[in-house]
């Protein structure tokens, strides 16, 4: 694909929409698990803009697409045959289907804000908000790209996969703010509880990437030769680093975290932090550029 400012543009509201699910998925997680944190340490503004950009990159993912496909320069994103023709595509299906889940999870964002998950109704109403936003999500990937050629049951482990890793990504920066609570008792309790969740999270990631990575790299061979698997091994090396980062915490830092300090946890989270934007930036590279 050619370099073009359609391209770029297409890159920076993709980003903006993976940004949205991470904080969609993980951030609004981490914000109703430990309520009373998240508002002290001000994540639920986090999750908020998060969502937002989730929200604007979706919109303007359909117009940049609109504007690509016309050729007219920016006022061919507003001419109507090419809205007519667009809107008739899965490109609108799946910018309703995100535009509805980032909609909704400011929803569930809102109970929180508004302190009723207190009681009952108020839970049921979050739980119900938060659950249909990811799955609406995560269910408009399918229906783009070339994933859209995948058998049902390949595209549901594509939108398992998609909800794992976001909720993975998503809770980092969560995570690395809790370690400012001048409570080392407090934040290894916190750090053991979310070990211990993200056992079964981390298994079906893994899980669900393999049978997608065997699904469309197609051969070992096409893994080390064709251009998308050699970037999908990149991806997997950047997956496997966090993988590591994420035994070693909870292996080893949390366990010992009277000895090594909450700025030693803090730091460590900070370089898988890093290493999920690398993640990001091979899942745009995949995405875009490339096909298996």
């Amino acid at each position: 694909m050619q370099i073009s400012l359609w391209v770029i543009a297409t890159l920076i509201s993709k980003y903006m929409i993976y940004l949205g699910l991470a904080g969609t998925v993980g951030g609004i997680y981490i914000s109703q698990l430990y309520s009373k944190e998240s508002k002290a340490l001000n994540l639920l503004a986090y999750c908020f803009y998060t969502i937002l950009a989730g929200l604007i990159g979706t919109i303007s993912y359909f117009f940049i697409q609109v504007g690509a496909f016309s050729e007219n320069g920016l006022m061919g994103m507003i001419q109507q045959p090419y809205l007519s023709i667009l809107w008739q595509s899965n490109v609108s299906s799946v910018m309703l289907l995100q535009a509805a889940g980032f909609i909704l999870a400011l929803g569930a964002l809102a109970l929180i804000q508004a302190n009723l998950l207190i009681y009952r109704k108020g839970k049921c109403a979050f739980y119900f908000l938060y659950i249909v936003s990811c799955l609406s999500i995560a269910a408009s990937f399918p229906l783009s790209g070339h994933t859209t050629e995948l058998n049902l049951f390949s595209q549901f482990l594509l939108a398992l996969h998609i909800l794992m890793i976001s909720w993975w990504l998503g809770s980092l920066w969560p995570l690395w703010k809790l370690c400012q609570i001048n409570d080392i008792d407090k934040v290894k309790c916190l750090m053991e509880d979310f070990g211990r969740k993200a056992i079964l999270m981390t298994g079906l990631l893994i899980v669900s990437g393999a049978v997608l990575a065997i699904e469309l790299v197609g051969d070992f061979e096409s893994l080390f030769y064709s251009e998308y698997g050699q970037v999908l091994l990149t991806k997997i090396f950047f997956v496997s680093s966090m993988l590591l980062l994420a035994a070693q915490h909870k292996l080893w830092l949390v366990p010992q975290l009277k000895e090594k300090g909450l700025k030693t946890l803090s730091k460590s989270i900070s370089i898988e932090l890093l290493f999920a934007s690398l993640v990001l930036f091979s899942t745009l590279i995949l995405s875009t550029f490339v096909g298996p």
